[in-house]
């Protein structure tokens, strides 16, 4: 997990600009190594994918005691955001 001061630096990078899109969702990173944390909406195809047999999440739930019991979100296409500026003046000298 990131240190708390981590989440928001107002003059650095911070976990608010580490905002992913995928599957028309949203999520954030929640770990180093690429553990995104998302609603249950987001991520309900990919625990019904790899939902199977006595290893049925969708029905059960589904919770990893550690990194080596995730499930990877087959299919799933990630988007990161890389930057983001004000167009504010932009638009509005384009507007009457």
């Amino acid at each position: 997990m990131y240190p708390i001061n981590d989440i928001q630096k107002l003059n650095g990078s911070s976990l608010l600009e580490a905002i992913v899109h995928f599957g028309g969702c949203t999520g954030s990173f929640v770990s180093h190594d690429g553990l995104i944390l998302s609603n249950h909406y987001c991520a309900f195809g990919a625990v019904a994918a790899a939902s199977a047999g006595e290893h049925d999440g969708v029905t059960n739930g589904f919770l990893a005691s550690a990194h080596a019991g995730e499930i990877p979100a087959k299919g799933q296409t990630l988007r990161i955001i890389e930057s983001f500026r004000d167009v504010t003046l932009l638009v509005l000298a384009g507007a009457t």
